[in-house]
């Protein structure tokens, strides 16, 4: 008896030591799955992988005890996990955590009992949101697909014209979008977690197990495809008045459902030729793989101690970072409003004037502090072109640049060939240039370039620690330049060559000492409505 309550005193150490040392991480988390819906399931998830460790607790029994293996493995992840506090990403801290438990496993009943606990421990990945690069990259390409399937398909029936993500239905003014919303990244990460979750439960092999985690794929992918059809037919029969108020999300209830039964019928027939005189062999393999150990004293002082101490490193190192002051970063020497509207260089002028919407422009730019919009015109050399600039304190502008608004909600097609980098000066700046296909035979050649700024730090004012937490929780302030124009030809070979420079030239007037140009891209991701 002495023994046994022993035993649950250690488990219960061990599950209090693990929950408190993952507590900041878990309230991360749930925000995510409140915020983001392509999360919401998270809520589901560390349910469903403590149901299936209490299955395995069941079916096996602790073999010899690896302590020095163990202990090793836990103290690699609790690095892993502490480094995570200071810089905020998730999969390195799911990597953590893995380590962790495994290690615990190993530590309790050797690398046998490990293996049979990875399946609960892997699920846990679903509840960990994936890097804002990799779902933004799916989800456009995600888009791409479900808008040239939708096309297809409607294009038997009537006459439709695809330009990107937008449908053009023949008779009917108001064109169709296809958002975000739409495709269907939301359904697959739930479906990958339901796929894994039965290929595990039905004991499938790696092959049809792989299988069945890929079909998650096309069927969302097909379920989005008749939401996009069910929204286009609504139109074309009933008006775009159809889908204006609560109507407009009416066709998002059948996506989840009809994606569902196109899973359910792969996953069973996948599962239904399973052979059964597999899974019996399979089940009793796994029986008889961890062996019971024979009576042994498990010392519980090691762990309780370890996670006594990684609580006090923890806190240590969260109250380390917390006492830094945010960082203060330096701000425009002066408002875009006093950029130059003349400029001269070898007896050419060239003059700007605000564009007469700016202003409706700028009331839609949430994210901008500060916002210019112009054209610029040539008499002598017969030059036109637009100059674009928005600040933002929290670096926000950079997420909107010529690859989101032109490409993907534009719908224009870039012409790879003419992407590359422009220099701006002996200094090595540069601007990017993009050149897409507007429709009507029309180009649209864009300069893209940004200035981030400095943080007004004295010297030892920080750790290098609580440095890099900052730096990973605040984006410095930027500014993004964009010039566009519709010429081509000598045109563009003299904005390039003359007039670019000299607009960096005079923005750098605008800037506090210390500001690096760039060009590359922040990516975008979608919450909801």
């Amino acid at each position: 008896m002495k023994a046994i309550g022993l035993l649950h005193l250690g488990w219960i150490i061990t599950g209090l030591g693990l929950i408190g040392l993952y507590l900041p991480t878990m309230t991360l988390l749930m925000e995510s799955w409140q915020t983001d819906p392509n999360y919401s399931h998270g809520w589901l998830v560390p349910v469903i992988a403590g149901w299936l460790a209490w299955r395995v607790s069941r079916r096996i029994k602790l073999a010899d005890a690896q302590p020095w293996l163990g202990s090793a493995e836990m103290l690699a992840g609790l690095i892993l996990h502490l480094t995570a506090q200071v810089t905020p990403w998730p999969l390195l801290d799911f990597a953590g955590l893995v380590l962790l438990l495994r290690g615990l496993a190993i530590y309790l009943g050797g690398s046998a009992t490990a293996r049979h606990y990875m399946v609960p421990i892997f699920f846990l990945f679903f509840m960990f949101p994936l890097p804002v690069t990799w779902t933004s990259s799916i989800a456009v390409w995600l888009q791409d697909a479900v808008s040239q399937i939708s096309a297809g398909l409607l294009s038997l029936f009537w006459v439709i014209y695809q330009r990107g993500h937008t449908l053009y239905l023949a008779g009917i003014e108001q064109p169709l979008l296809v958002a975000e919303e739409c495709s269907g990244l939301r359904q697959i990460v739930a479906f990958l977690a339901l796929a894994f979750l039965l290929a595990h439960l039905s004991q499938l092999n790696r092959f049809k197990g792989t299988l069945l985690v890929l079909s998650a794929l096309p069927c969302a992918l097909l379920a989005n495809v008749a939401r996009v059809v069910l929204m286009a037919m609504g139109i074309r029969w009933f008006g775009p008045s159809i889908f204006t108020g609560w109507m407009h999300d009416l066709p998002a209830l059948f996506t989840l459902p009809v994606g569902l039964l196109l899973f359910l019928f792969v996953s069973r027939w996948l599962i239904g030729s399973k052979s059964n005189d597999t899974a019996v062999d399979q089940v009793t393999a796994e029986r008889e793989s961890v062996l019971p150990a024979p009576a042994r004293h498990l010392s519980w002082t090691p762990i309780c101690a370890f996670f006594l101490l990684a609580h006090g490193v923890q806190w240590a190192l969260i109250e380390h970072v917390r006492q830094a002051d945010e960082l203060v970063y330096s701000n425009l020497e002066k408002p875009l409003s006093e950029f130059p509207f003349q400029f001269t260089k070898d007896n050419v002028s060239l003059s700007g004037k605000d564009n007469v919407l700016s202003n409706q422009y700028a009331a839609k730019l949430s994210f901008a502090d500060a916002y210019l919009h112009r054209t610029y015109r040539s008499s002598n050399q017969g030059l036109t072109f637009g100059l674009y600039a928005s600040y933002s304190k929290q670096g926000l502008d950079r997420e909107h640049h010529p690859e989101v608004c032109v490409r993907d909600a534009g719908g224009g097609t870039e012409d790879r060939s003419y992407h590359r980098l422009i220099p701006l000066g002996p200094e090595g700046a540069a601007a990017e240039r993009f050149r897409y296909r507007i429709g009507g035979g029309r180009t649209l050649t864009i300069y893209y370039w940004h200035y981030t700024f400095p943080w007004t730090a004295e010297p030892g004012a920080f750790t290098w620690i609580q440095l890099l937490h900052q730096r990973q929780r605040q984006r410095p302030p930027s500014l993004t330049v964009q010039v566009t124009t519709e010429m081509m030809g000598p045109a563009t070979d003299l904005l390039e060559e003359h007039w670019l420079p000299l607009l960096h030239q005079a923005w750098l007037a605008h800037l506090p000492m210390g500001a690096r140009m760039g060009t590359d891209r922040l990516p975008i991701r979608w919450l909801g409505p």
